[in-house]
C-alpha cells in the first residue's frame, strides 16, 4: 500500500473565443491525498485500486474519486527500466 499527495490545476471552456481571454486569475485548483493498492490479476497482470480525496482551494468544496486500472510505473514511461 502506498500513499499520493498531489494539486490539480485547469480550466474549462465552451467555445475557442473564451480562451482568448483567458486569465490565471480564471485558473481552478484543487488539493489531495490518495491511497494506492496495487495487486495482481492472476498473478501476472498489474492492477492499481486508489482513494483520493481532492478539495478546491478557492471554495469549501471536496470530493472523493475511486480508481481502479493499470498500474503506470515512471520508469517505464520514460525508458528506463531495468535490466535483467
Amino acid at each position: 500500500m502506498g500513499g499520493v499527495i498531489f494539486t490539480d490545476v485547469g480550466y474549462l471552456w465552451q467555445d475557442k473565443q473564451e480562451l482568448k481571454n483567458l486569465h490565471t486569475k480564471d485558473l481552478k485548483n484543487s488539493v489531495g491525498l490518495g491511497l494506492r493498492l496495487n495487486i495482481f490479476i492472476l498473478e501476472t497482470y498489474p492492477l492499481t485500486l486508489g482513494l483520493d480525496w481532492a478539495k478546491c482551494t478557492d471554495s469549501k468544496k471536496s470530493r472523493w474519486h475511486f480508481y481502479i486500472g493499470p498500474t503506470f510505473y515512471l520508469d517505464v514511461a520514460f525508458g528506463v527500466a531495468k535490466r535483467r
